[in-house]
Parts: C-alpha cells; structure tokens; sequence
C-alpha cells in the first residue's frame, strides 16, 4: 500500500503548531531580541543539536536524539513540553543517526560529514521595520507587537551574541536596543549579517504596555514563542527517524524547514554562500598548515569552528618577466600617529582626499556608529561598534578594520562624530546582577561550544 504524503503533511502540522519559524526577507530588518522565555532562564536562546541529510536522496532534517550530545533534551521544561504533545517516549532508545554514523554505516564520507550533530538556535524576535535596500527609507512593519522565532546557524548567532557582549542586555524593556538583520541574495548567494540599530543606540527604546503584554503571553509556557514548545514539536521519534533514513517516499514531506538562517538552499549546513562554503570538508577539518586551506575562501569562517588559526595567505607568484607596476600614489592619510619619539606626524593627503577630509582627529573609542572616518592607510571606512576593547571599521567593499580604542582615526569634513562623540548613552554606574548573570552565561555558552571534529 502507497504512502499518503498528504496525510503525513497534515499529521506533521498537527503536531508541531508553533514551529512556524520566521524567515527574513531580502533587505534589512530591524529587530527586537525577546528575553528568556523562562524566568530561570540565563540566555535569551535556546541551542539544539541537529542532523541533515539523513535521508540518501533527500534533505531531510532531523533533532539529534542522543541526550549527551544534544544536551537541550534532558532540560525539564523541553520534557514537559513533549508530555503535553503526547511525545514523553520520543527520545528514548538514543539517535539511530549517531549509531550510523559511529558505526560507520554511512560509507560516503560527504554525506557522513553533512549528517554529523550541528549546532543550531533558536531566538524569540519581533520584526519592527524593514527596508528593500539602503536607498529607500524604513517602513514600519504592520505587526509590530508579533513575537516570531528565528532558528539560525552558528554565524549569525555569534553576530548576535557580539552585539550582546558590546552593548549589554539588548532586552531591557526599560532600555532596548534593537538590531539590523541584513540578508544579501537568496539561495546558494545567500548572506547574512548583523549589526546595531544606530537609532536605538542614540535612543534606547522603551518598550510600550501592549508590546510588553505580547512579549509576556507568546513567551509562556505552551505560547507561540515558548521555544520549549517549538522544539518539542520538531522531535520524531526514533522509529520515525529510521523510517525516514530508508524511505525515499518521505523525502518530499521532510524536508528540512527554508527558515534556519546560516543555511545554503542544499545541504542545510551551517556554511556561508560561495562554492567554497559546500566543500564537505568545511567546519570539520581545516589545518592551517595545508596549502589548500590557505587557498580556501571560506577559511575564516571554517577555522573557529574546527578550533584552529586561520591558515595564512598563499603569496601569488609574479608572471615570468613581468615589468613592475607604476608606484602607488601617496596615501591619503590624515591621521596623526606617534612616532617613535612620541611626537605625531602627518602625511599629506592626495588632491582627490583633501576635500573629503580634514586634519582633525579622534581616537577611534570616541567614534559614532554609522559614521565615516580615514583609517590610518587613507582608507575611508563606516564605524561599525565594539567588541572586547576593539573597535571595528568598514570600508565600502565590505574589508573590516580592528582597532584599539586609543587608535588616531581623521574626521571626514561635515562629519559630527567628534561633536557629538560624548552623547552617546552612558552606560549605567553599576551592573545589575541580571546583566551580569548573562554575560557569564554568554560567556559559558561561547566557552563550551566546541566544533564537531
């Protein structure tokens, strides 16, 4: 007798109402990061182990059933969820995919890597205002008061946990500072980034009564937003994961969900979007020593999560008798650094640049967000925050720029950054012991995270 996918589709739908995860669109959306949906709750996410490709011809998606490995599966409220869905025996009996995989069963070493337990997190957001591109103005969003999950990869998480560690406690209903989420092209193209709402961080937003009300009611126990729910309704059991690791009539309705960000549009795995990225090498076995990793593109991404440096670059050979190019130009810069003798000098600053900018200076801890400076090579770059005592810049092609917060950066003529340098928001005279509790369980789940090897 045939499968009925249809019946399946509308089985699978019962049981995990509340999974509808969000997807953003192509633009940038500012974004609000919900708090814990429990109050003992340290962090505002919660992380899950899952598998990918765990059917042959399919992209099939599964969560890790081994309890050691997916750690989220022995948390009492996760177990209380799954008792109110009728699914209180789903984890037990352990994760055939791990078993296989131990085992040695999957023979193909690409499929074995993209199959392996990945790491993903889910997060409570409210979606306030998005715009297509940087030309046209923000609009505001017409649900704003709507809480929505995001299940993202390792990435975009550490975006978000960088603005975290930089800014405090983005939640504080009193005092909130919202996000961009920027999402480039669609698909295989697909990238992501996250960066401060500049108007926030000049005004910090103070969330009104109904939007408070709706954060409370999606976050309780069993709501649209309790991520313990969400969750328990994307576990199978392990009959259901064997079946859909042998059937290829399930391949269709299993299909992992399009909303978990960090992910290309075929293997579901936790890469970044160039052809580089779908090596199946990529997260599990960078070296730095290996001449083919110092030619990757992707090494910067890959080598934090195997733990190892970023392999260096591969110096390009010249061309058998090629004549030297013409000498570069002077450098544009107009920053005053110390010398060895502690005296500041200045170079001179090419024609095209001596309208841009002016001879004035500040130290790059002073920055505006947003704004534009000369680094100290003439490169004109956009202050993008802090992180860890470093401050970061931007040029116009994407190239980052880490600096010390007593670093000389030049002002560009009409730029207000050094006016209003001071009237950023002071932080407050003493933590409370809710931030100071989450920055060391931040802190902790960054520490603990190991890649899989």
């Amino acid at each position: 007798m045939p499968v009925d996918v249809q019946k399946m589709r509308e089985a699978r739908a019962e049981k995990q109402k509340g999974a509808d995860l969000w997807t953003p669109s192509v633009g940038d959306t500012i974004i609000y990061v919900c708090p814990p949906c429990r109050e003992e709750d340290p962090l505002p996410f919660v992380e899950v182990k899952v598998h990918y490709g765990i059917n042959p011809k399919g992209k099939s998606m599964s969560i890790c059933l081994d309890v050691s490995t997916n750690t989220v599966l022995a948390n009492s409220n996760l177990k209380a969820a799954l008792v109110t869905k009728g699914k209180e025996k789903a984890i037990a009996g352990g994760c055939p995919v791990c078993e296989d995989l131990d085992k040695g069963v999957i023979k193909d070493d690409k499929r074995a890597k993209e199959m392996r337990a990945q790491s993903r997190y889910l997060w409570n957001l409210i979606a306030m205002r998005f715009r297509s591109s940087g030309s046209v103005p923000y609009q505001p969003l017409p649900e704003v008061d709507k809480i929505v999950p995001l299940m993202c990869g390792y990435r975009v998480w550490d975006k978000i946990i960088e603005q975290f560690e930089s800014m405090g406690d983005l939640t504080d209903f009193e005092k909130a500072y919202c996000l961009k989420l920027n999402r480039k092209g669609t698909g295989m193209t697909t990238e992501w980034d996250v960066q401060p709402d500049i108007d926030s961080v000049r005004e910090p937003l103070k969330l009104g009564k109904s939007t408070r009300a709706a954060i409370r009611t999606a976050l309780a126990e069993g709501g649209p937003g309790d991520l313990y729910t969400i969750i328990a309704g994307m576990i199978r059991d392990r009959a259901g994961v064997i079946k859909i690791m042998s059937d290829a009539a399930m391949i269709e309705e299993e299909a992992a969900p399009d909303a978990v960000v960090d992910e290309t549009a075929g293997a579901k795995s936790e890469m970044p979007q160039h052809a580089d990225y779908k090596k199946a090498c990529y997260g599990t076995d960078c070296a730095p020593a290996d001449l083919e990793c110092q030619k990757c593109e992707a090494k910067v991404d890959c080598a934090p999560l195997c733990g190892v440096e970023v392999p260096p670059d591969v110096a390009k050979p010249k061309p058998a008798g090629a004549k030297p190019g013409p000498k570069p130009k002077p450098s544009p810069t107009v920053v005053a650094k110390a010398n060895g003798s502690g005296k500041k000098t200045e170079s001179a600053p090419e024609p095209e640049a001596e309208e841009a900018a002016t001879m004035a200076t500040i130290e790059a801890g002073k920055c505006k967000l947003g704004d534009s400076y000369v680094l100290e090579d003439g490169t004109i770059a956009e202050y993008k925050g802090s992180a860890k005592g470093s401050h970061f810049f931007q040029d116009s092609e994407g190239k980052r720029t880490k600096l010390a917060a007593t670093a000389a950066v030049g002002v560009i003529e009409g730029d207000d950054s050094e006016a209003e340098a001071d009237e950023e928001p002071e932080a407050p005279a003493a933590k409370s012991k809710g931030l100071d509790d989450l920055e060391k369980a931040l802190s902790a789940a960054k520490a603990k995270r190991v890649p899989a090897k």
